[in-house]
């Protein structure tokens, strides 16, 4: 059994910092997501992209606290994608 924290086995800091590099220019293409940020100067959108790495950091932590299992996130991550036509516009 690896000792490393889900962090660490994700890359840490600079592997969830590209994933956040990629998910913001999607979302911020996204014909029903870019609305909202639309209008917003540069430095915004980069105060938002260090929120989303953060809140990706802290994601990552909170499954490790309580030892959810590879399977079981990826099954809650494909419960949470299949809500999607419900959530969104």
């Amino acid at each position: 059994m690896s000792t490393k924290t889900l962090y660490e086995r994700l890359g840490g800091y600079d592997a969830i910092s590209a994933v956040a590099n990629d998910l913001l220019p999607r979302l911020r293409n996204d014909p029903q997501l870019g609305r909202f940020w639309a209008h917003r100067a540069e430095d915004s959108i980069q105060r938002e992209k260090q929120l989303l790495i953060d809140f990706l950091g802290h994601a990552a932590a909170t499954l490790a606290k309580f030892k959810v299992p590879e399977a079981e996130q990826s099954e809650v991550v494909k419960f949470v994608q299949g809500l999607k036509k419900e959530i969104v516009e």
